[in-house]
């Protein structure tokens, strides 16, 4: 038996050494599993650990030879243990035994009733203890039945092997003519589950479905889009809707409850994102390795991504402007009409593009490896005008304020403020600011506007151009407001009054109205195993609610409609408290303190504390303190332990609490 407790794995070795088959967990603390010729219940006591009960045991030998159990359904004060040949029902006290008279495939619970497919027969409803046939499930006799789902008011959808997903009634079975029953088929039905709006399917060739009420196909996930393995073996939900599978090899969590959906690249065919735009009904992509196509919306787990012919190489920029599509690339610059690209400019590197307005018209402006680029509309379209001669920098970032001035960040050091002459075809003025013009570091600095003013993130402090004395100065007013984020190295438009923050491999969404600043959203990318690209860290606003995360190993969205607000309290649970002597003789003491504290004989002065969290992250990180010893909390720190030795006498109290999701405290 494995168990997780939010942060560690331990495995429970079963009796007998069996091979656990099913598994299943009882409102009164109680986990119940099954395996050839064994099943029973684990309780856990109040020193946190397990201990099994056998119910199997009061069996006779031959009501119990040779047999497996495959899956254990609750119901009501009841426990049914499954095998092929029999049901063992447990009703807290006794057992007594269900005994079909055909080989039976699985049990399956819906709408509070239980079924099963007897090979050769049909379904069957256990009621009363009694296997009931179900008229008219002849024609699925020589199938094996696996899942039920709940349909409508009355309904019932079953899923079977070779003819996929039937619709019952009351009155007979029909084919459920859904768009996806089709491909899950195809991919051979295994295990089930209904969810609040959806439905479930683990196969056994081709991964996890996820359909609608109405049988549509809203995701597929599958090896190539990041499901450790496609073949499916159980799936079942936590407390907080996350939906768990349990498959050939490995266990996958799909979260549900953070707007945020990660589709992390496994095949390393997409690479690393750089920027990306909804255009036209596709999402396009701009990675190291090229630029890809993905029809909008995506159906089918956002794996049908193409590759566009001559893209392949460094896409730096995406952007839609005047209804055109324009890529930056290392190359040189392309637009994008019909899927296919038509050069723009030779000029390697496009980093960035502005709309620039003047007293003769709009223009584009882009920075690239080494010079400044302007394009003019023809009319038919954007089209490469010229450079601008007196300024030969990389510029990865570039800004237009309400004076006409180009700003530009230094790839490396520094800001530059630009003005052009009147033909636009060179520059009239130019000023640097580093450190002697008011940044306490002036190295790779990020370059952004918010709320119309030219704002500066260091990865220290936030700064702004203060334009009666031409210079540059703390952004005191954000600064303050900030928190951790006045950190950021980053800012980038979400919308109205809306801007993201990124701080190492933290991101955070403001809103940002006059003088107030309020913080709508936030997360740690990194306590979930995944993380930003150093080099070009950008968060793009796809549409109104939509807004695209570049990763180094794919993307992930943020829907800001599905934002419910503030995470879900963190919950730290103590696991194992363990006190030592000098002889490593170990003793357990109770997980919850009584009144007066628990005493400890002196010689036993070594304490070990274990302790998880909920809702659990791949990297989770915890501080504690152990009052009356220590004055200060510890440090972050990613261990679920917490060791004390050679303690003096005394009265001491251990308290601990976890990071949240957002990177804040939880309670301890």
């Amino acid at each position: 038996l494995l168990e997780f407790d939010g942060s560690n794995w331990n495995l429970h070795i079963a009796p007998k050494g069996i091979v656990v088959r099913s598994v299943a967990s009882g409102k009164d603390g109680r986990i119940y599993i099954g395996g050839y010729e064994e099943f029973g219940y684990y309780v856990r006591d109040e020193l946190g650990a397990l201990h099994y009960v056998s119910l199997s045991s009061s069996l006779a030998g031959e009501e119990f030879h040779n047999d497996e159990i495959w899956r254990i359904i609750l119901l009501g004060e009841k426990v049914y243990f499954q095998s092929f040949s029999a049901i063992f029902v447990y009703d807290g006290h006794d057992l007594h035994i269900i005994r079909p008279e055909q080989t039976i495939v699985l049990i399956m619970k819906v709408r509070q009733r239980l079924f099963v497919h007897m090979i050769g027969k049909g379904l069957c409803e256990i009621i009363n203890d009694i296997l009931v046939p179900v008229p008219g499930s002849e024609i699925l006799a020589d199938d094996e039945v696996k899942i039920a789902f709940p349909y409508g008011k009355e309904g019932i959808i079953f899923g079977s092997i070779e003819n996929g997903l039937y619709l019952y009634e009351g009155h007979g079975f029909r084919y459920w003519k859904a768009p996806a029953n089709h491909a899950v088929t195809l991919a051979e039905v295994n295990v089930g589950l209904p969810a609040d709006s959806f439905y479930v399917i683990g196969t056994i060739v081709d991964g996890i479905f996820i359909l609608d009420r109405q049988g549509n196909l809203k995701q597929h996930l599958h090896e190539a889009n990041g499901l450790q393995n496609n073949t499916v073996l159980a799936l079942t939900r936590d407390s907080a809707g996350n939906i768990w599978a349990g498959l050939d090899r490995g266990v996958d969590q799909l979260v549900n409850t953070t707007p945020i959906e990660y589709h992390i690249d496994q095949s390393g065919k997409l690479g690393t994102v750089f920027d990306a735009a909804l255009f036209h009904g596709n999402l396009w992509m701009g990675t190291n390795r090229g630029l890809f196509r993905l029809p909008w919306p995506a159906t089918n787990g956002y794996s049908g991504d193409e590759l566009i012919e001559g893209s392949q190489g460094q896409v730096w920029d995406l952007e839609i402007i005047d209804d055109e599509l324009i890529m930056g690339h290392t190359s040189g610059t392309y637009r994008i009409r019909g899927g296919k690209l038509e050069k723009l400019s030779d000029i390697n590197g496009g980093f960035d593009l502005e709309k620039l307005e003047t007293e003769t018209g709009t223009y584009l402006i882009q920075s690239t490896y080494n010079v400044l680029t302007i394009y003019e509309n023809t009319g038919t379209g954007w089209k490469f005008s010229h450079t601008i001669r007196g300024f030969l920098e990389p510029a990865p970032q570039i800004e237009v304020d309400h004076f006409g001035n180009i700003w530009t960040a230094h790839a490396q050091q520094g800001i530059y403020k630009i003005k052009l002459n009147s033909a636009m075809d060179s520059v009239a003025s130019l000023k640097y600011f580093g450190k002697e013009q008011g940044f306490r570091d002036d190295r790779k600095l990020g370059l952004s506007k918010v709320e119309g003013r030219i704002t500066i993130s260091s990865g220290d402090i936030i700064y702004t151009y203060d334009d009666l004395k031409d210079t540059i100065i703390p952004y005191q007013n954000l600064n303050d407001q900030l928190g951790e984020y006045q950190e950021a190295s980053q800012i980038m438009p979400a919308g109205l009054h809306r801007y993201w923050f990124i701080k190492g491999q933290k991101i955070a969404l403001f809103k940002i109205d006059g003088n107030s600043v309020t913080k709508q959203f936030s997360t740690d990318l990194s306590q979930q195993g995944i993380f930003l690209d150093d080099t070009r860290s950008r968060i793009v606003m796809l549409n109104d609610s939509l807004h695209l995360i570049c990763l180094e190993k794919g993307f992930a969205l943020y829907n800001q409609a599905m934002d419910r607000g503030e995470e879900r309290q963190t919950s730290v649970m103590l696991r194992k408290v363990v006190a030592e002597n000098r002889g490593k003789e170990e003793r357990l003491l109770p997980l919850k303190a009584s009144e007066n504290g628990q005493p400890v004989p002196f010689k036993f002065r070594n304490l070990s504390f274990t302790f998880s969290s909920y809702p659990q992250t791949r990297h989770p990180a915890y501080r504690f303190i152990l009052e009356d010893l220590e004055p200060d909390w510890s440090q972050w720190t990613e261990s679920t332990n917490a060791s004390f030795t050679r303690l003096p006498p005394g009265r001491y109290s251990f308290r601990v609490k976890s990071m949240k999701r957002n990177g804040e405290a939880g309670p301890a």
